[in-house]
């Protein structure tokens, strides 16, 4: 797939390589890619590996983050803005976010 992502100009090699993990090449006489596929392989093994590597358990993540949104802290004002008035139009939006991070029921941005 990415390869015809490639083909038809959709995406690019850095993309396709550094997101999509595909390993590919470009036939100017042909004007197609080519996928290596078990450089491919090679390739995705690396980035799982170091995904690992840089992953945090979800529940550790959350804790951390809970704290920073319950204090309001270092969020942009774009985003605390849009989680306002977000809130504020849509109450079951609101709701769904203060029930995610467990937020008290009168909890605003």
């Amino acid at each position: 797939m990415v390869r015809v992502d490639l083909d038809k100009g959709w995406t690019r090699p850095r993309i396709a390589e550094e997101v999509n993990g595909v390993v590919a090449t470009f036939d100017a006489t042909a004007r197609t890619w080519t996928v290596d596929v078990a450089a491919t392989g090679r390739r995705r093994a690396e980035m799982r590996e170091a995904r690992k590597k840089r992953g945090v358990p979800f529940k550790k993540w959350w804790t951390e983050e809970r704290k920073k949104v319950e204090a309001k802290e270092n969020m942009s004002s774009a985003v605390t803005d849009m989680w306002r008035t977000s809130m504020q139009l849509s109450p079951g939006f609101g709701a769904e976010l203060k029930a995610f991070w467990k937020l008290a029921d009168d909890f605003t941005f």
